[in-house]
């Protein structure tokens, strides 16, 4: 197991996981440094909000579109 990640290669390694190009064991290493260190848990929480967010106006522009398509009368 990793016993330290540096901020920039936790949040790499993050950011990977959150787009979903981590390896398995990449993937398995990381949520077990998250589960033993708080600060980096803390981290994730917070790059996952933001990541989380940061989706949403896309998903709203899908559901404007939609309701502007319904207002179309064939």
């Amino acid at each position: 197991m990793i016993e330290y990640y540096d901020k920039e290669e936790l949040e790499l390694q993050i950011s990977n996981y959150l787009s979903g190009n981590s390896t398995d064991e990449e993937k398995e290493t990381l949520l077990a440094f998250l589960a033993s260190n708080e600060a980096a848990a803390r981290t994730f929480r917070e790059m996952s909000a933001v990541w989380a967010l940061s989706s949403v106006p896309s998903f709203a522009e899908i559901v404007a579109t939609d309701q502007q398509l319904s207002l179309i009368h064939i």
